[in-house]
């Protein structure tokens, strides 16, 4: 044998040919898409074909030796796979993007007002196809990225949100309601500080925007209660007075008259979207307790809890609704309630409960325009 020629068994062959197998699976995959041009198909049929001989791989080596996992998915998802800079990768390839003829950005107008119309009526997995289809034709209008994130969002994709943020960003720096929108995914990822800076940044492009402003104040709330808890050796996340794990409930009391923790449960549950998250969690609480109902709105074995009428079934209600009409007190009462087995007072507002209320109270800012 000669002594450069390495054992065709030995394990570092083997996983070349099946890195081999996985890119010719790869190939064969995106010469079938639909979007894919013929003489596209006719260039990567030709790669398939050199790779095959070159690594002496036939049709049945290469469905045995690929991955049970497509490589995409494996490239997509494995944390090394990470460029070392991924920004200079984004700006590279935004300057190999050509500029859309204007057939093709009228083509792409027309998919982003149907987009926009889905939006309107909530089918957002439909607005999500028009707003891509609307890429396709034009990919470098930085409003189409900022649309789609805003559908992203609406699903709690935050990183897919942030992703397209950040190309409608490097197309235009100055475009205030990506940052607006840049803040909102990486609050939902949990990156309070990058997600105060987009906002900071927002609100400077455009500082009459009262809803960059009202969002900029829930992270900077959500930081400072993050940062005492962290201080004082809480649970991270948390709210300031908040003990640290189940042994510290005996001090729950001290936390629901902290007045931060007031204040930041005032200012969280005003957000549309942490109403949204909460509505999601009851429902998926509810869905996953399962079984039947047992007569006062819960699930079988699921206790009505002290001050909260009707059970856990109006968690989702009580949340989104009532606890954003309370004043720092009435909510600390209502918590009292749910802990200490005291009947809270009921929300102000309602029909039921509260006949004066002024119908001039100012009411609570719109939730974000999704439409450019």
């Amino acid at each position: 044998m000669n002594p450069e020629q390495k054992d065709p068994l030995a394990l570092d062959v083997i996983n070349e040919r099946r890195l081999v197998a996985a890119f010719l699976d790869f190939l064969r995959t995106k010469g079938h898409k639909s979007d894919t041009l013929e003489n596209t198909r006719q260039e990567l049929e030709l790669v398939r074909q050199n790779l095959t001989k070159a690594f002496d791989l036939t049709e049945e080596r290469i469905e045995i030796l690929r991955p049970a996992v497509p490589l995409m998915d494996i490239f997509s998802t494995h944390p090394d796979a990470a460029p070392s800079d991924p920004k200079r990768v984004l700006e590279t390839e935004l300057k190999q993007t050509p500029t859309a003829s204007a057939e093709s950005k009228s083509k792409a107008e027309e998919f982003k007002n149907k987009g926009n119309d889905l939006m309107k009526n909530n089918q957002v997995e439909e607005a999500l196809t028009a707003y891509s289809q609307a890429i396709n034709h034009d990919p470098t209008n930085p409003i189409l990225y900022c649309n789609r994130a805003a559908a992203y969002s609406k699903k709690n994709q935050h990183d897919l949100a942030a992703k397209d943020c950040e190309i409608a960003l490097a197309f235009d720096p100055n475009y205030a309601k990506a940052y607006g929108r840049y803040g909102l995914a990486l609050h939902g990822l949990g990156l309070l500080k990058e997600a105060k800076e987009a906002l900071d940044k927002a609100v400077s492009l455009d500082p009459e925007n009262q809803l960059y402003k009202n969002n900029l104040k829930l992270v900077e709330d959500a930081i400072l209660a993050a940062d005492a808890a962290g201080a004082a050796g809480q649970m991270p996340g948390g709210f300031p007075g908040m003990p640290g794990g189940m042994g510290g409930m005996g001090n729950m009391f001290e936390m629901l008259n902290n007045p931060d923790f007031q204040s930041s449960m005032m200012q969280m549950m005003q957000n549309p979207q942490v109403q949204q998250m909460v509505g999601q969690f009851s429902s998926m609480f509810m869905n996953q307790m399962g079984g039947p109902n047992n007569g006062n709105g819960n699930p079988a074995g699921i206790p009505a809890m002290p001050g909260m009428p009707g059970g856990m079934a109006n968690l989702q209600d009580m949340m989104s609704g009532a606890l954003g009409n309370l004043t720092p007190e009435q909510l600390a009462e209502q918590m009292r309630g749910m802990f200490g087995g005291q009947q809270p007072p009921a929300a102000p507002g309602s029909s039921d409960s509260n006949p004066n209320a002024n119908p001039n109270d100012k009411k609570d800012p719109p939730g974000p325009s999704y439409f450019s």
